[in-house]
């Protein structure tokens, strides 16, 4: 049962951000992760957002990490809001990888944010030195399947008014995403 202020402050939430009063708001039992992921498919949603909550270890441990499970649950888009998030993101960072499953669906969980200033599709190759020399900077196959990677989200991103640039890194992918994420100033960041 939830308390009457915690519905009064989800009601006032929605109203800073619903002016014309259009959202609407529904309570339902259950597992939070399971309850929205199901709620989202039966709406047809296109995107679901959640804020980000910060549960120490043990919650993590518990299964208490909603965005997680979230993710796990469905292959609809997410977007997980920071607290201070006050408009849309206008500079975005797509993290790219080789793999050409999990950004199949860039351009459909972007398209709310078509008014990019900045879009950056990063990809971070690993390295891989062997007698002091970094093997991925002379593999030209690499390259080419980065290339071609980058061409496959290009498209479509370029479908809705977007016009990424290609940012290529070495180092352990986390870290270097988070770098570049704080010295672009981005605001957004994809993963797939």
């Amino acid at each position: 049962l939830f308390p009457y202020t915690t519905l009064l402050r989800a009601g006032g939430q929605i109203r800073k951000f619903d002016p014309s009063h259009e959202w609407t708001m529904e309570i339902r039992m259950g597992r939070p992760a399971d309850v929205i992921v199901q709620f989202a498919r039966e709406r047809n949603a296109d995107l679901i957002i959640v804020a980000s909550n910060h549960h120490g270890i043990l919650g993590r441990v518990l299964g208490e990490e909603t965005a997680m499970e979230i993710v796990r649950l469905t292959d609809i888009p997410l977007l997980v809001a920071s607290p201070g998030m006050k408009r849309i993101p206008e500079r975005v960072i797509v993290a790219m990888d080789l793999n050409p499953d999990g950004l199949q669906n860039v351009a459909k969980a972007l398209k709310p944010f078509g008014g990019s200033k900045s879009i950056s599709c990063v990809h971070v190759k690993p390295r891989s030195e062997f007698m002091g020399i970094d093997w991925a900077e002379y593999d030209s196959e690499y390259e080419l399947a980065m290339r071609e990677r980058f061409a496959a989200i290009q498209k479509p991103l370029g479908a809705i008014g977007m016009q990424p640039e290609l940012v290529t890194l070495h180092g352990e992918a986390s870290h270097e995403l988070v770098d570049f994420a704080d010295y672009s100033k981005a605001e957004l960041i994809v993963v797939g």
